[in-house]
């Protein structure tokens, strides 16, 4: 099919800002189009007028930059999400395979795909995914979807980084600054949990030495900072505080890209509920109040001399009588 170059678009699940093309392949493919003309070998669907292609993206860059106001014979498919997905996912396999973010950009689009689109399963995965009372799917099932290079070990490397991402237990600047994913894995087994400027200072520190695998081992070991044990309360708090922040981003999203585009009017009782998010702007000031002062100074302030009076007991109480609320105390006396 005769298509003009400038209609030509990207694979819209690949993020060109993470995985940039490389200028020295895009250089080599110039040339080759000037010597030999270009080769029909880019894959497109028709998207109302724009074609999107699922592979060939140096390919594309070098017909943009050689001859960006031609017209090139290609083939046109009609193409799916699922099939765009499996053949970008396959196509950074080949050429970026091992790579940490190629790796990590992939396997994210490709199950966030899948919790968006379970239908893209087959009903016996999607059964089993019910029963078993998971909707995210895990390393088994991507590698299913995907096939190809992505066996369930490869896939299951790089959730390994993606769950402790999720958690806050590993910062994500850092982890990236690891090229390759089995590097990656080993930084985020050994890092997970330590200060972030300190995780910062260990990833680059590993990205300048040569043998990056070695170089994790050594520098996060020297970096390590003894971690205090988590009771179980502390535990179920982070937990609860990981997930209320993935939902505030899944939230935004959908604002940003699905009701602001169509200008969607929200009832009172969704504006009622994001009223309450002004509670965990709340409790944001109070951790900063709580946990930012350093464990001496806390010791110090709690401290009280060995003759001093006993200290009155403080109930709280909230009353709204007016619409807003009002904090009182009420003194007491201890026996």
């Amino acid at each position: 099919m005769k298509v003009a170059v400038a209609d030509l678009r990207p694979n819209p699940f690949r993020h060109l800002d993470h995985y940039p093309i490389d200028a020295e392949k895009v250089a080599r493919l110039r040339a080759s189009i000037r010597d030999t003309s270009f080769w029909d070998n880019i894959l497109a669907r028709d998207q109302k007028g724009v074609f999107e292609i699922a592979y060939g993206h140096h390919r594309l860059h070098a017909l943009q930059q050689e001859m960006p106001d031609a017209t090139v014979d290609i083939p046109v498919r009609p193409l799916d999400d699922a099939m765009m997905l499996k053949i970008m996912a396959n196509e950074n396999g080949e050429e970026w395979g091992g790579q940490t973010l190629v790796d990590l950009d992939t396997i994210l689009a490709v199950r966030q795909y899948l919790i968006e689109h379970p239908e893209a399963l087959p009903q016996g995965v999607r059964d089993t995914l019910a029963k078993s009372g998971h909707e995210t799917p895990g390393a088994k099932v991507i590698a299913g979807f995907l096939g190809g290079i992505w066996t369930e070990p490869k896939v299951k490397n790089v959730l390994d980084i993606i769950v402790p991402l999720e958690k806050g237990e590993i910062d994500e600047e850092a982890v990236r600054t690891i090229p390759t994913t089995s590097g990656g894995r080993e930084f985020v087994r050994r890092m997970r949990k330590q200060p972030v400027p300190i995780q910062r200072r260990a990833a680059a520190e590993i990205a300048k030495e040569e043998n990056k695998r070695e170089a994790v081992k050594r520098v996060a070991e020297r970096h390590k900072v003894p971690v205090p044990k988590t009771d179980r309360p502390t535990l179920e708090f982070e937990q609860h505080l990981s997930q209320a922040a993935q939902m505030a981003r899944k939230l935004r999203g959908v604002v940003v890209d699905e009701l602001w585009p169509r200008r969607a009017v929200l009832r009172q009782n969704a504006w009622d509920a994001f009223g309450g998010l002004s509670d965990l702007h709340a409790l944001r000031t109070v951790l900063d109040r709580l946990f930012t002062v350093n464990p001496r100074q806390a010791a110090a302030l709690t401290r009280r001399p060995r003759n001093a009076p006993p200290r009155p007991r403080r109930t709280l109480l909230l009353r709204a009588p007016t619409g807003r609320r009002r904090l009182k105390t009420r003194r007491t006396r201890t026996k």
